[in-house]
């Protein structure tokens, strides 16, 4: 896992094949029968052709509004670039299936990956109108919901590992809980935690375009009669390698942060809006001013770096704002952190820094530093900022 041959390993297995090529099924498992599992979804690009060339990753719908995924499928795309449908099992017909876009991304803030190994992956996406035919699947309320040993079934539309043919048909295979201290020893890492769950079974595993899907525990759930979410399949190391268990984000572990979304409006836009020092930034401008920071003030020594601060807030009684990323367009500029959403009525910071090159000559430096947000009114909310600089001695 730690060096570079691994990583290239698990890159080519958890990433989703490209549009136009093959997309395969879960290693060792069967047809998944069809209405067995309606709240499973699958994630897809809006264009790249057909619906089996454009999924890349599977979810899970835990409210009607809501689907449950793997934050390493989102990042980097956005709300209008999605499409996600439930209620069916072939990706080469899904005439009966729901089919809603996107109105929001939100990745947890501490996702993170780590030479490989991920922490934290778990996002939600927000339906475009929600899904009232579908019951959807209960969710593990603590990190224990499922003790080693315990069976378990993972579904997906991934890999199979060398099969010579693409079914598109929605695959299951049953699994067991395995030990995270297992893990740890295979993996070689000592952080697999609460955070995950490993899973395992000879011959059987999940694979390259099964991330994002369910883990669940088949009767779990309302006195054993239905199946509770219990992991959301994220990484591992090569498919159904033997002694090798894959790697899962332990749902119940996020509870808590799952239902702070659940609870939040639906029905109202979310409102960017951007201030410096307290003064409003207008979406577009490029004018500048010392006072909201937009000019960042007096010449820079050569090398030197200077920070400023941007608030943006999301309006009050609003879904929540998603910000899937910050941009700067100067190569002398970049964006050091940034939230990645906003509930209704907060603000966060987004932290952009300057360093002055070297030159012979004073001079300035300008960029356009750019927000991708889920308001409909600023999809891409932008404004100019500039920085000076000092000449150099040579």
């Amino acid at each position: 896992m730690k060096i570079s041959a691994a990583l290239a390993i698990v890159a080519a297995l958890l990433t989703s094949p490209l549009p136009g090529e093959a997309q395969t099924k879960i290693v060792g498992g069967t047809k998944a029968t069809d209405g067995d599992y309606p709240w499973m979804a699958a994630v897809a690009k809006t264009t790249g052709g057909s619906l089996f060339d454009r999924h890349f990753c599977g979810g899970s719908l835990i409210a009607p509004d809501w689907i449950l995924t793997a934050a390493h499928c989102l990042e980097g795309e956005v709300a209008e670039g999605l499409q996600v449908l439930v209620n069916f099992t072939d990706l080469d017909d899904s005439a009966a299936a729901e089919i809603r876009g996107v109105k929001g991304i939100y990745i947890h803030p501490s996702f993170t990956d780590v030479r490989g190994d991920l922490y934290n992956d778990v996002a939600l996406i927000l339906l475009d109108a929600p899904i009232n035919t579908v019951t959807p699947i209960d969710v593990a309320t603590s990190p224990v919901a499922v003790t080693v040993g315990a069976a378990v079934r993972a579904i997906g539309w991934g890999d199979t590992k060398g099969s010579p043919r693409y079914p598109t048909e929605l695959q299951a295979v049953d699994l067991a809980i395995a030990s995270i201290i297992t893990a740890r020893r295979v993996y070689g890492v000592n952080n697999l935690d609460n955070r995950h769950l490993s899973a395992a079974a000879n011959g059987k595993d999940t694979c390259a375009g099964d991330s994002g899907g369910p883990l669940f525990d088949i009767d779990g759930a309302n006195g054993g009669t239905d199946p509770l979410l219990v992991g959301i399949t994220s990484y591992g190391l090569g498919c159904a390698v033997r002694d090798t268990p894959g790697i899962y984000a332990n749902v119940g572990n996020y509870y808590s942060w799952i239902s702070a979304f659940l609870a939040q409006p639906t029905g109202v836009d979310a409102v960017a809006s951007v201030s410096g020092r307290g003064i409003a930034i207008p979406n577009g401008t490029l004018s500048l001013s010392k006072l909201s920071g937009t000019n960042f003030g007096p010449r820079v020594r050569p090398g030197r770096t200077v920070v400023r601060q941007f608030s943006i807030s999301n309006a009050p009684g609003s879904l929540p704002l998603s910000i899937p990323f910050a941009r700067t367009s100067g190569r002398s500029f970049s964006v050091r952190s940034s939230p990645r959403y906003l509930l209704g009525g907060s603000t966060g910071t987004i932290t952009v820094g300057y360093r002055a090159p070297f030159s012979f000559r004073s001079g300035k430096s300008r960029s356009i530093l750019s927000i991708r947000t889920n308001d409909p009114t600023a999809l891409s909310y932008g404004f100019r900022i500039e920085a000076k600089y000092r000449k150099g001695r040579f």
